[in-house]
């Protein structure tokens, strides 16, 4: 066979963290290209020709296909200034940390990006709990589990449990003491699959420390000898 054997290309640049298979070179008209794509969205394929060869071909794109959320596994946790990230785990099929086509992210958490932004003691903010699969995706379509957000924050009013609704929670927590240190952990309540802690990722369901600064001036404090302000 004296004809010219085309080098293809099959991608996908929907899903950042997918595993895409290496180029081949058709040698019997057909070839077959195994992807694995971690992120839930509507998606379309790509073949191109690799320009390095001799045989100049039109690339071609797929029908647009839907990839749907796989089984849930963990709670997720996000708060203002972060931002969930879906495909980005912590799991072999994702390339979270080895494909080159990401973009660089310093957050040091699977599934998200972003940096907490400063509370204000005695104002309620927006807290999200996601249920998600390994992957990040968000799952609407199980039996939803109720939520309970604990805080550090020794004097607050805990908010009551809440069940998620198309995978996802919306609460809003009023912190009451100024610190650096805040944490807040979203867990399962009640009965039913726990959701709660990852060995691939432990602290999913947990936020990383942020700092709650405090409300406008409206009172003097009296410290005697032998007291100590408890903020």
């Amino acid at each position: 066979d004296n004809k010219p054997h085309p080098t293809v290309t099959a991608k996908t640049d929907g899903d950042l963290y997918d595993r895409e298979p290496a180029s081949k070179q058709i040698t019997t008209g057909e070839e077959t290209f195994l992807l694995t794509l971690i992120k839930a969205a509507t998606h379309q394929l790509t073949v191109t020709n690799d320009e390095t060869t001799s045989v100049t071909l039109l690339g071609q794109n797929s029908e647009v296909f839907t990839v749907n959320s796989n089984i849930p596994d963990r709670l997720q946790i996000l708060i203002p200034g972060e931002r969930r990230i879906a495909g980005k785990a912590n799991e072999p099929e994702s390339q979270a940390n080895a494909n080159p086509r990401v973009f660089a992210d310093p957050t040091p958490y699977f599934g998200k990006t972003g940096t907490p932004i400063n509370q204000t003691a005695g104002v309620p903010f927006v807290v999200t709990v996601n249920l998600t699969d390994k992957y990040y995706n968000t799952v609407p379509d199980v039996s939803m589990p109720a939520v309970k957000l604990a805080t550090t924050d020794l004097f607050d009013t805990e908010l009551d449990q809440q069940s998620l609704t198309l995978g996802t929670g919306i609460m809003a927590p009023t912190l009451v003491t100024a610190t650096t240190t805040h944490i807040l952990t979203a867990a399962v309540y009640g009965a039913g699959p726990q959701y709660n802690v990852h060995p691939n990722d432990p602290i999913s369901q947990i936020t990383p420390a942020f700092t709650v600064v405090p409300n406008n001036p409206t009172k003097l404090q009296v410290i005697l000898p032998g007291e100590t302000a408890v903020p």
